[in-house]
């Protein structure tokens, strides 16, 4: 047997299929764990981590590990239980009054009560001033719950870094001192940045 195919024979025995599955899962998982780690969710990145390194010692491959890390994640983080409040709340109002949901499919600007408050200013801005671009403050843009809701409820509009209107929390508006107070809302200031 020639170098080549002793090297080659080694790399296949050492690529089973169970080391195989393991990389995979293991690349799943740091990229779940990074994601909930930009998110704020650190002590669910770690426990992401601590799962996959437990299920490693046990004698076969368990999902139930990986089950029980998701499911705790579903039930723990503040936004999934913000949103089965949510959807609790929608089903109860849709068995008091069964026409509503229909009715809802049929009107303007429906769904915008589940918007975050800061979210609901800024699109009541947009449509009181005409606004045709606009940008995030840097305090706004940190909250990555805001820049997605304001970004897909806003649609067609489109959130542009030249915008010279420019939406800020109210306790960062005098960080725009060349910026000329447009309007301003309970949470959300519009200001104009020439």
């Amino acid at each position: 047997m020639s170098v080549k195919q002793e090297r080659s024979s080694k790399i296949r025995d050492f690529f089973t299929p169970y080391r195989i599955w393991l990389g995979v899962v293991f690349i799943l998982l740091v990229g779940w764990a990074i994601i909930n780690y930009n998110h704020g969710h650190r002590v669910y990145a770690l426990l992401i981590i601590a799962f996959y390194l437990v299920s490693l010692l046990l004698p076969k491959p368990s999902f139930t590990l990986v089950l029980v890390s998701v499911i705790a994640y579903m039930f723990l983080s503040s936004v999934s239980l913000s949103a089965f409040a949510q959807v609790r709340k929608t089903i109860t109002d849709a068995m008091e009054h069964p026409s509503q949901p229909l009715n809802n499919l049929l009107t303007p600007h429906t769904g915008l009560e589940v918007l975050p408050e800061p979210v609901q200013q800024m699109l009541a801005l947009i449509e009181e001033h005409k606004i045709t671009s606009y940008r995030l403050s840097p305090q706004m843009s940190a909250d990555y719950h805001i820049v997605q809701r304001i970004v897909e409820s806003a649609w067609p509009l489109r959130m542009s870094e030249q915008a010279t209107s420019v939406f800020t929390a109210i306790d960062e508006t005098g960080d725009f001192p060349a910026c000329d107070l447009i309007d301003q809302a309970e949470e959300v200031s519009l200001v104009n940045c020439p």
